[in-house]
């Protein structure tokens, strides 16, 4: 009764929704510009906005990766459920160089792959992309794993840019009037990843 599905603007009258091992999993892979321009306050804000995800994570159902990019990407904690292991990984964080932001979407992708569940990218710049050639087939890369992007931006940074990396790959974007907002979106975005539901109907 919490759900009414329209398919080509029929009404669906018999669904149900599955319940299974593989659709309760969560994986979330973090992906953070650590470039120069974030250096300082910027930088200092996206950590406690990383943390506070992994202070809201279930390790029962969740698994998160952190992954950092500039002029190259880096995986600076694996795929796990270990909270202690992600805040260890996402302190030691430094900043330098510059946006590669489809060098860390790709890192994302590498990390989520081969593992069952539900897979999204919590996408974070300040900043332009260096490397603009590159998206189109990084989305395409995301789009065939079924990997939806949530992108936050904050700064001076291509708010156009961002919304097409998201609505191209089933996720969404926000813009943060400042650093001091990130914790709040990183949350929210949270919600929105873990709240999937899987249902079946015949048409």
């Amino acid at each position: 009764e919490d759900f009414e599905l329209i398919d080509t603007q029929y009404q669906i009258q018999d669904f149900q929704i599955i319940d299974s091992e593989e659709n309760s999993q969560i994986n979330i892979a973090v992906v953070m510009d650590n470039s120069g321009s974030m250096s300082g306050t910027p930088l200092d804000d996206a950590k406690l906005a990383a943390e506070a995800c992994i202070d809201h994570m279930d390790p029962a159902t969740q698994k998160l990766a952190v992954i950092t990019y500039s002029d190259s990407a880096n995986v600076d904690v694996g795929l796990t459920s270990a909270q202690a292991t992600l805040t260890s990984g996402v302190r030691e964080i430094q900043s330098a160089g510059g946006t590669n932001i489809s060098a860390g979407l790709r890192a994302g992708l590498e990390t989520l792959s081969d593992v069952s569940g539900t897979h999204a990218i919590i996408l974070l710049t300040d900043g332009q992309d260096g490397n603009p050639d590159e998206m189109d087939e990084t989305i395409q890369k995301a789009q065939q794993a079924g990997v939806a992007i949530y992108a936050v931006g904050f700064g001076d940074v291509n708010s156009e840019y961002m919304s097409n990396i998201a609505q191209s790959t089933g996720g969404k974007f926000i813009y943060a009037a400042n650093s001091t907002e990130l914790s709040d979106i990183y949350i929210t975005l949270q919600k929105y990843i873990v709240n999937n539901y899987c249902f079946e109907y015949t048409v």
